[in-house]
């Protein structure tokens, strides 16, 4: 990612299959609006939080890799409409709340039949518990969702 932060006007990263293990070098990248992540070796997405880019984000793809947990890493993502985070490591119904914070966020996936599922999305209720802490959103794991 070395490099990234001299372009200051982009507003489309697309990083798959990098080998990647951390989010660092967005920092002034504050007309960031997607970011794909896909297919990495990324543990957390602690770097987003920390970039000019967190404020801009509207997508944001980081499927297939080792993510576990969502900590504060998403909270300053006020405008983030998309996140696909499918076939990571995520097994707790804690981390819909930190979802459920992303006051723009209108489609999520965390099972996708192109990458695999969470564990998450394992457990039981998971659908039942995911649609009503995460009131905001209209697509849910690539189901479209009614207002029924």
């Amino acid at each position: 990612m070395a490099g990234v932060t001299r372009l200051v006007s982009l507003e489309h990263l697309y990083l798959d299959s990098n080998r990647i293990r951390r989010i660092e070098g967005l920092g002034g990248l504050s007309r960031l609006r997607t970011l794909w992540l896909n297919d990495n070796r990324i543990e957390d997405l602690n770097g987003i939080h920390d970039t000019a880019a967190s404020s801009s984000l509207e997508i944001i793809w980081a499927a297939r890799n080792r993510v576990h947990s969502l900590g504060c890493s998403l909270e300053g993502c006020t405008k983030l409409v998309e996140l696909n985070l499918a076939d990571n490591s995520v097994g707790h119904f804690g981390e819909l709340a930190t979802l459920a914070r992303l006051p723009a966020l209108r489609s999520l996936a965390l099972e996708d039949p192109h990458f695999g599922e969470n564990p998450l999305c394992s457990l039981c209720n998971y659908t039942p518990l995911a649609l009503h802490q995460l009131r905001q959103i209209t697509t849910l794991d690539s189901v479209l969702l009614s207002e029924s």
